[in-house]
């Protein structure tokens, strides 16, 4: 039992050094792909994107690396919290966080990163600053195929994201201090879905965005920086093309 009280301990250590990484080091490598694709042209940027690319892989190589240890420790600890024995508790804790990770790098990039809604994040927020108004192909585009993969045919029934237009499904208007739902992901200026939200009883009320089942709370939602970040770099580009117009027109 006491064996069993320090694995769980040290368990929940890394879950915690974990969390601490999702929430700083993976917003931050976000923010900063954002703001190169903003500043800089596609060509000039693309250096610089690799490199924020390879850094975001490594945190993820790392994430997982954490997260075999967590769950190592707590298959170890609940079988012990049962009452069964176990033998070379250390060995069985190495060999087995040493089999996860094997398994781990013997994937493609694909099947490593392809899943991750960090990384698929990640790689649209760059493609929707750098490609305004453009659907978002599937995540398969942004990672080339390797030996191992689906065939090429298979990656294109793959579903790509939606255009995002950056405005509240209530107001009709540009998202302002956006707000996201945590269980269906429809996202709201703050005042008006806080405004949406008085009519809910305990239970919340239905999600205002069209085709929607789901039920929203004020605990459901979110204060969205990457969005808000994005709307900005969005309606900068639109004023920016309303000037060339202008601009082109005075030439004529």
């Amino acid at each position: 039992m006491k064996d069993g009280t320090k694995l769980h301990g040290i368990a929940q250590d890394w879950e915690l050094i974990r969390k601490q990484i999702h929430l700083s080091s993976f917003s931050l490598v976000k923010d900063v792909s954002i703001s190169l694709a903003d500043v800089m042209e596609v060509g000039q940027s693309a250096q610089a994107l690799d490199e924020v690319d390879t850094i975001m892989r490594e945190l993820l190589d790392i994430d997982k690396e954490m997260l075999s240890h967590e769950e190592t420790l707590k298959e170890l600890h609940q079988k012990l919290m049962v009452g069964e024995r176990v033998e070379d508790v250390m060995d069985k804790y190495e060999n087995a966080v040493t089999d996860i990770l094997n398994q781990y790098r013997s994937k493609t990039s694909r099947q490593k990163y392809g899943s991750s809604e960090v990384y698929t994040q990640f790689k649209q927020g760059i493609f929707e600053v750098q490609n305004p108004g453009i659907p978002i192909p599937p995540i398969s585009e942004f990672i080339p195929r390797e030996d191992g993969d689906a065939s090429d045919d298979e990656d294109d029934l793959e579903v790509g994201g939606v255009t995002q237009d950056y405005k509240c499904p209530i107001s009709l208007t540009t998202l302002v201090n956006p707000m996201t739902s945590k269980v269906c992901g429809h996202s709201f200026s703050g005042a008006v879905i806080q405004d949406y939200l008085k009519k809910a009883g305990k239970d919340g009320i239905s999600c205002p965005a069209a085709g929607c089942t789901k039920r929203l709370t004020m605990a459901a939602l979110k204060h969205d920086k990457d969005l808000e970040k994005k709307v900005r770099i969005a309606e900068r580009n639109r004023q920016r093309q309303e000037e060339d117009s202008d601009d082109a027109e005075v030439i004529e």
